[in-house]
């Protein structure tokens, strides 16, 4: 499964997880929204700076196009959190 990080600001130095996501879930959020992709490692650049929101996708549920790793949201967490809202809202629904 896919995991959601909230990671600096004021989050622990390690980040915060938000949230694990559905094999479902994760191809929805990817197709809204875009990604930076950091690293095989969690990225320990972004602790302390401004918050971001990190995707962390493992081999089990790779994309076809996503390499294994980690991705950094282009939205800021408060937009990115009314993504996620939305794909809760949905399967729920």
């Amino acid at each position: 499964m896919a995991k959601i990080y909230y990671v600096g600001g004021s989050t622990s130095s390690n980040g915060i997880l938000r949230c694990i996501l559905q094999p479902l879930h994760l191809s929805d959020l990817i197709r809204s929204q875009q990604f930076v992709y950091l690293g095989a490692s969690f990225p320990s650049d972004c602790k302390g700076g401004p918050p971001v929101a990190i995707l962390e996708i493992t081999h089990d549920e790779k994309p076809d196009t996503w390499q294994c790793g980690f991705y950094r949201a282009q939205l800021p967490p408060l937009e990115f959190e009314e993504t996620l809202r939305s794909l809760d809202s949905l399967a729920n629904a």
